[in-house]
């Protein structure tokens, strides 16, 4: 009985001893190779132009991130360089640089002691001449005669100048200043009649009175891609998780994301 105590009493302060000496560990949300997350670009036109730092925590909570903050970001031109400044954590904005036609742009990054780089094209734009709204004939849905309300309008948009195949864009939409949706067009081949100065979305419907705008920008294949990656990837897997995936991107040192410069042209009117 006495021998069994005896053990007893050991083995708890053997315990005690064990505990007394534990520290509380605290992971670094970029421990075991956790990649910084690379988001934005350029703008055609004065900007301001922006890049989001995050780092993707995906050991901790499937794809969450956290900003990266106190960052060097640095962007050059073909006849300008610009320290962006952060105007919020891991958000940096470039005020004074100015975005040309068919520019080079560099951007260099140094995060938590790693150099980040990538290089980006600007593409021409796709200018907006007019847009034109109209109500749309009717149509069958599930088999299903249907007629649109009087009061609906779908759009085109009309170019001042004829887009020719393997063309990118984004296309978004706006009603009454609030943002409606966006979509990503592949103008190949396989798109249709091209070239064309039309564009027109069959889905996205208006109504008289509403205050109607659209933004469109060029963008380049690598860039699509890497959209349309994200947008396929399965709903409940994060594309930013562990194990990491292998989404296309054009920043170096395993970064995710895609630095990229787009053409842009925005028109807005009144639906009548």
């Amino acid at each position: 009985m006495k021998s069994i105590c005896l053990s007893v009493v050991v083995l708890v302060f053997a315990s005690a001893i064990l505990v007394s000496c534990m520290n509380v560990i605290e992971l670094d949300p970029r421990d075991e190779g956790q990649r910084i997350m690379v988001e934005g670009g350029i703008m055609q036109g004065a900007g301001p132009h922006q890049i989001t730092l995050r780092y993707a925590k995906a050991i901790f909570d499937g794809g969450d991130f956290i900003p990266a903050e106190n960052a060097v970001v640095q962007i050059a031109g073909d006849t300008s360089v610009e320290l962006l400044n952060e105007i919020a954590p891991g958000i940096y904005e470039s005020t004074s640089l100015f975005a040309s036609e068919s520019e080079t742009f560099h951007l260099n990054i140094v995060a938590a002691g790693e150099i980040y780089e990538a290089n980006a094209v600007l593409s021409g734009s796709a200018a907006i001449d007019t847009l034109i709204f109209f109500h749309p004939p009717d149509d069958t849905i599930f088999g299903f005669p249907f007629v649109y309300p009087d009061s609906v309008r779908h759009i085109k948009i009309v170019l001042e100048n004829a887009i020719v195949p393997d063309a990118y864009i984004e296309i978004s939409y706006f009603i009454n200043g609030e943002f409606f949706s966006s979509e990503n067009l592949a103008l190949t081949e396989s798109f249709g009649d091209l070239p064309t100065d039309t564009l027109s979305s069959e889905w996205i419907s208006f109504f008289q009175g509403d205050s109607a705008a659209v933004e469109i920008r060029t963008i380049e294949k690598g860039y699509y891609e890497y959209l349309q990656a994200i947008q396929n990837y399965p709903s409940n897997i994060s594309p930013f998780g562990k194990p990491s995936p292998q989404l296309p991107g054009n920043i170096s040192n395993n970064a995710f994301g895609y630095f990229h410069a787009n053409g842009f042209s925005a028109a807005s009117d009144l639906v009548e």
